[in-house]
Order: structure tokens, then C-alpha cells, then sequence
């Protein structure tokens, strides 16, 4: 489809979903995936149709690891408003081409190849300092004790995020 016509899609069905939404207080944070046959990859892509929508309900999310896959590009994350990132997901991925990145590739943070520091520097510097989680799908991981993943996890997150962010 030419960019126009996905875009005005998008743009339809996430203005139709807000309006739903809206009355019960409910926003909904708009994901580019990275994988090569998604047709929103990148972080400037979501956030034309983010703003497109006209609906202050709806917003981004800024996945680390679909970032990379994707190809977005470090000065995209520097146009986005920071109020209206949603959600932000760390995560990291193996040194695989990226062709072949998917969900199962993804690893703890800093285990990877992501530029997770730069990646956080940029949302920092714009002034983002929201909800962040770690997002996994390794099913490596899923045979781990889940208190002993969590502690892992967590451990590892404020590895990456303390340089840039208040963590607490």
C-alpha cells in the first residue's frame, strides 16, 4: 500500500478506537514493530500517524528492540513529545542479522547489541522520565523461576536506566 493510504488507516481506526476509550479514562499507546513485514517500523512513522489522530488519548510506544530491528534512527526519537510516550520497553536483542530478529531473540537488558545507552540518553535529554518495563519473550526464559527472572530483569534494568533516568 503507498504510505498515504497506511497511514490514513491507522489514523481511522486508532481516532475510532480513542473516542471509545475516552470516557473510561483510557489511552492507548500505539507500537511500531520492527519486524520487516510490519508497515510501521519506525518511531518518526508512528508518531506521524500519533499526531495524525488529533486524540490526546493516544500515544507511542517506544520499544528498544523493534527500534533496532526496525531501523529507526536515534534523531527520530529527539522529535517525539515526551508526554505522549505511553510506554517505553527495554529490552535487548542477539547480534543476529536483522532478518532474523524476532520476538524469541530478545534478550535481558545489556546482554545484547541494542545502543540501549544511546537510545535512553535521547529519551532523557527530551525529557521523558516515565514507566518503563522490560518486555521478554525468550523461551529460554520462560523455564526460569519467575521471582529469579523478575530479580534479573530488574537488576538489569536499572544497570541501563540509572545513568539517564530516576529510578526508584
Amino acid at each position: 500500500l503507498p504510505w498515504d493510504d497506511v497511514v490514513a488507516e491507522y489514523v481511522q481506526v486508532l481516532r475510532e478506537l480513542a473516542d471509545i476509550a475516552a470516557p473510561h479514562g483510557v489511552g492507548l499507546s500505539f507500537e511500531f514493530l520492527g519486524f520487516g513485514w510490519c508497515t510501521v517500523r519506525t518511531p518518526r512513522a508512528a508518531w506521524e500517524i500519533v499526531r495524525q489522530t488529533g486524540r490526546s488519548n493516544v500515544g507511542i510506544t517506544v520499544d528498544c528492540a523493534h527500534f533496532f530491528g526496525g531501523g529507526g534512527l536515534m534523531g527520530e526519537l529527539d522529535d517525539l513529545d515526551p508526554a505522549r510516550i505511553f510506554a517505553f520497553h527495554l529490552d535487548d536483542l542477539e547480534d543476529t542479522p536483522k532478518e532474523a530478529i524476532s520476538d524469541a531473540t530478545r534478550l535481558l537488558p545489556g546482554l545484547g547489541i541494542v545502543p540501549l545507552d544511546q537510545i535512553c540518553r535521547r529519551l532523557s535529554a527530551i525529557g521523558y522520565n516515565g514507566a518503563c518495563s522490560v518486555e521478554l519473550f525468550r523461551p529460554e526464559y520462560w523455564e526460569w523461576d519467575a521471582a529469579s527472572l523478575a530479580k534479573r530483569a530488574r537488576a538489569a534494568a536499572l544497570e541501563v536506566l540509572s545513568p539517564h533516568f530516576d529510578v526508584r
